[in-house]
């Protein structure tokens, strides 16, 4: 059976063992946030594209050009995943498995899988920490580079449950870096306490003042992506809530 997804290149690429991100639509849109900033700051043009006709009927356009919805953008040493809309339940396991399989032909150094971690206290938090999950020894000995704290207990939805999953069994090395965030709000001060952890593990010295500077720009602009997102959030969580119920009467 054909997968509903597929990977398309555009560039002609000759990797050298790239680090790969992906950012996508979540918690706070941290995952988002983290990779339009890196694509930026980096200039990673754009190199593929994930096409699927299970997309909804949407069109998005930056700066007068249509945009692909899920985006490969990169060079040889670095690859970023990102999507312009929530990625649709219906197309989740295909997707992650395609990309996945992608990734490891051709050879990544580390795969890094961004996000948010929703916590009810993110208002009042002075520090906001970074939850990390390894998928292999190598990675966890990567993690001492930076100030993630090791997820120790707990419940990972959605897309990011998924690529760890298909990590953690190939044993491919990937890393989780997941930022205490608001579960309902654009996030970019937990966006940059990612990024800041990637510089630390990768010895890069991308700056973040700009990110924190256009703070209220990025919330606002980003008020509908996050609202769709958070439908998406909501159907995921439903039956994880009424499976612990289960587990804990």
């Amino acid at each position: 059976m054909e997968p509903s997804v597929r990977l398309v290149e555009t560039k002609n690429i000759n990797f050298k063992n790239p680090v790969v991100i992906i950012g996508f639509p979540d918690v706070g849109l941290v995952g988002t946030i983290v990779a339009r900033y890196i694509i930026d700051k980096l200039k990673l043009e754009e190199i593929g594209h994930i096409e699927s006709n299970l997309f909804p009927p949407i069109l998005v356009i930056h700066n007068e050009k249509i945009q692909n919805i899920i985006q490969i953008n990169g060079n040889e040493n670095v690859i970023v995943f990102t999507s312009e809309i929530p990625v649709p339940l219906e197309i989740l396991n295909d997707l992650t498995k395609v990309i996945a399989d992608w990734i490891t032909s051709k050879k990544a150094e580390m795969t890094f899988i961004v996000g948010g971690m929703p916590n009810q206290n993110r208002l009042e938090m002075k520090t906001i920490v970074t939850h990390a999950i390894p998928t292999t020894h190598r990675a966890s000995a990567i993690l001492n580079k930076g100030k993630g704290q090791l997820f120790d207990e707990g419940v990972i939805i959605g897309m990011n449950a998924l690529f760890l999953r298909k990590f953690f069994e190939e044993k491919s090395d990937g890393i989780a870096l997941l930022a205490d965030s608001f579960l309902a709000f654009p996030d970019p001060e937990s966006s940059a306490v990612v990024i800041e952890n990637l510089n630390k593990m990768l010895g890069w010295n991308i700056e973040t003042k700009k990110l924190l500077e256009k703070g209220d720009e990025i919330r606002l602009n980003a008020r509908d992506l996050m609202k769709k997102t958070r439908e998406i959030l909501n159907k995921m969580r439903k039956p994880v809530e009424d499976e612990s119920t289960m587990m804990y009467r």
